[in-house]
This record gives structure tokens, sequence and C-alpha cells, in this order.
């Protein structure tokens, strides 16, 4: 699915504390998901497909890929009550035809926190982590018109194509997003800090 807002006016950055996800976050990870899908997606998914994502769901859905993922990196963000704000999820996973090796599968940021620079934090930590693994190229998606789009967009990201689908007899597209060299988009980021 494609990526909520992550949040990018850094004039109000906070510094997180960033480090990778444990099953005991999969409580905090399924009320981010889900608070996140509701607001972020709020335009883009017919309200139905939103209501049926419950915590419950997702907290057994999170503590899944907790304790079976293996080419997954996922990390989240603490404020200083050591509450978690936020995740992001990379996949590892070579493309076929060769050119990305390594995705972004989501990021998403509690509503109450968006554009505090807590979703730059995120994504650095996580293309870290993909390119310790040896990723070279990533790619990600997301829904035209989402705020994630322009800073993508400003972070280097080049479309390459696009994914269409449907959702309760509603048309969806999702725009993707390529980095050829992650290590450019790691440099944008550093900019935006």
């Amino acid at each position: 699915m494609g990526l909520a807002s992550p949040g990018y006016d850094f004039k109000k950055m906070s510094e997180m504390k960033i480090r990778r996800a444990t099953i005991d976050d999969s409580p905090a990870l399924a009320h981010i998901q889900v608070d996140s899908y509701r607001t972020a997606y709020a335009t883009f998914f017919p309200q139905t497909y939103l209501d049926h994502f419950s915590y419950e769901e997702e907290t057994q859905d999170w503590r899944n890929i907790l304790t079976s993922a293996h080419n997954e990196v996922l990390f989240v963000a603490e404020d200083e009550q050591n509450k978690i704000v936020g995740y992001a999820l990379g996949k590892i996973n070579p493309d076929p035809k060769g050119q990305f090796d390594c995705s972004l599968t989501a990021i998403h940021v509690h509503p109450s926190r968006y554009r505090q620079g807590i979703g730059r934090q995120l994504l650095v930590a996580v293309v870290k982590a993909l390119q310790a693994h040896g990723c070279r190229a990533l790619w990600l998606s997301t829904l035209p018109g989402n705020s994630a789009q322009t800073w993508y967009e400003r972070l280097g990201g080049v479309p390459i194509g696009e994914e269409r689908y449907t959702v309760d007899e509603r048309e969806i597209v999702e725009i993707k997003y390529g980095w050829s060299d992650i290590a450019v988009l790691l440099q944008y980021a550093d900019r935006q800090n």
C-alpha cells in the first residue's frame, strides 16, 4: 500500500529516538497505522475500506511480521516519554529485472506528530539499514496528491511507473518512485536536516 505523509516541515524538527522495532511494539504500531490510514488516506480510499482496519487485527499482523520477518527492516520513533510516534518498514526484495533491490514499504507518523521531521529520521534509518544489507537501489509507491509525493520528489525520487487497482469499486492509483542509487536519497535527506 502507499505511504502516508511522513512530515517534512523541518522548521519544527524534533529529534526522536530511532530504534529497531520489537514484538512488544506491536500494539503501538497498530495504533499508528490505523490512525494514520484513517487520516492520511481519508480522501483516497472509501470509508468502508478504512473502517475495516482494527487495532486488534493490526496488532496481530505486526506480531506476525516481527516474528517471521527475515528480509525486512522495521524502525520506530520514540518521543521523550518513550511513546512510539512513527514507524518505517523497508524490504529487501530483489527485482527480477535487477533494477531495484529494496523498497520502502511503509512509513507512518502519528497524525498528531506530522511535519516535525520524524518521517525523515525514520526514512534515513531504514535506508541506511537497507544499504548495510547491500542494497543499492530503492523504490516506493505513494498516492498522487498525497503530501508525501512532493517530499519524495524533493528527495530526488524519479517517477518509474504506476499501479492501478480497485477498492470497493473505487479506482486507486499509486505512483512509483525510484532511486537508482540510495546514497543519493541519503544525500537529499541530509540536506533537509
